[in-house]
C-alpha cells in the first residue's frame, strides 16, 4: 500500500512537472515569435 501511494506522488508530480515544461515551452516560442515579428517590422520601416 504505502509503496503505491509513493508510486503514484512520483507519477504524478511527473505529469504535473511535464504539463509545466510544455506551458514553459509554448510561452518561450511566443515570445520569440513576437521578437522576430517586431524585428521583421522594424526592418520594413
Amino acid at each position: 500500500m504505502n509503496l503505491k501511494i509513493i508510486l503514484g506522488t512520483i507519477t504524478i508530480s511527473l505529469y504535473l512537472i511535464s504539463i509545466g515544461l510544455n506551458i514553459a515551452f509554448i510561452i518561450l516560442r511566443r515570445k520569440e515569435r513576437v521578437k522576430s515579428f517586431n524585428e521583421e517590422d522594424n526592418f520594413e520601416r
